[in-house]
């Protein structure tokens, strides 16, 4: 399950393209940066402003502040430099805007303080077993945050048509991420990345190969249980969440959305898609301080956090299989 964003657009082609948290602004066609961040609601500035105590200025110490409506996003040094939306996802219009390509989603998490825009890359990795297929969608994202938390990064990852399970994403594990700090170099380091980005294709090339190799691993109890509990997961759990958790998963490897289909039935790759489909749709998230709500933390963690590393893992445990 992913988490309900503060602000959010995304592509609705048919009555069945809606979010599962039934939010967000549906638009028929996003083609370009512009239309998205004023679609999602991110079409605001920020501003970098000295920091003062009892009247004096703070040494090294400022604030980032939405123009829009005051909120401080958070406390940054003097080399930290204010990277626009308009002007970093503009760029990644020139970028990625190419034929084939197009925006589907944008959104915020915290307030504004972390933003993402997302572009389908044309040409869907195609899995194949038995005469059947399997679809698995191609994005590339770009995000940065406005706090000093993060750099300005792009990745890919990749989504199943048939269960919506995210893949592990470059951010962790690809050779095709890319990420620049917010200081006055980073206008160069942006023209940098297009050659950075002409490797996408090539990435996914692999992670096709790759996949359809976990298609032919087949697997008993003893390597299913073995995998889980490479991943942390205790098969000798006799209660509590542990338990739950390790039946939750062995469910998913039996019948679980995605673990069903031909490619993945009783596979290494029905393994993996266990744990996609956990990470996905079934995985809590602990609140902490700074999370308006539990859903805006899972989105942050399958984005960014604990299950993204998870999703990773499993991926690097998987392929060991089928080595």
């Amino acid at each position: 399950m992913g988490a309900i964003p503060d602000s959010m657009a995304f592509v609705k082609e048919s009555e069945a393209d809606v979010p599962w948290h039934q939010t967000g602004t549906p638009v028929k066609g996003l083609m370009t940066a512009a239309e998205c961040l004023k679609a999602a609601g991110l079409d605001w500035k920020v501003k970098k402003e000295q920091a003062y105590h009892n009247g004096q200025p703070v040494l090294n110490t400022f604030f980032t502040v939405r123009e829009d409506n005051g909120k401080v996003l958070g406390t940054v040094g003097q080399t930290y430099d204010v990277l626009q939306q308009v002007d970093a996802f503009s760029f990644f219009d020139g970028v990625a805007g190419v034929k084939g390509s197009f925006y589907e989603t944008a959104g915020s998490l915290f307030g504004g303080r972390r933003v993402w825009l997302q572009a389908r890359v044309g040409g869907d990795l195609i899995l194949k077993k038995g005469g059947k297929e399997d679809a698995i969608r191609k994005y590339v994202t770009l995000a940065h945050a406005h706090d000093g938390t993060m750099r300005v990064m792009m990745f890919e990852g990749g989504v199943r048509v048939v269960c919506e399970n995210t893949l592990a994403s470059a951010q962790q594990n690809a050779e095709a991420k890319w990420g620049i700090r917010h200081t006055k170099a980073m206008g160069a380091k942006l023209v940098e990345a297009r050659e950075v980005l002409g490797v996408v294709n090539a990435a996914y090339a692999e992670l096709g190969t790759a996949l359809q190799r976990l298609t032919e691993v087949k697997v008993n109890k003893v390597k299913m249980e073995a995998y889980f509990q490479s991943l942390g997961f205790d098969p000798d759990a006799e209660k509590g969440k542990a338990k739950q958790t390790f039946d939750q998963l062995v469910a998913n490897f039996e019948a679980g959305a995605g673990s069903d289909l031909p490619t993945a039935k009783g596979t290494a790759y029905g393994l993996y898609q266990s744990v996609t489909n956990f990470v996905s749709h079934q995985r809590g998230t602990r609140m902490v301080e700074g999370y308006s709500s539990e859903a805006e933390a899972k989105r942050d963690s399958i984005m960014f956090g604990s299950s993204s590393r998870l999703n990773s893992l499993a991926f690097e445990k998987a392929l060991a299989l089928a080595k």
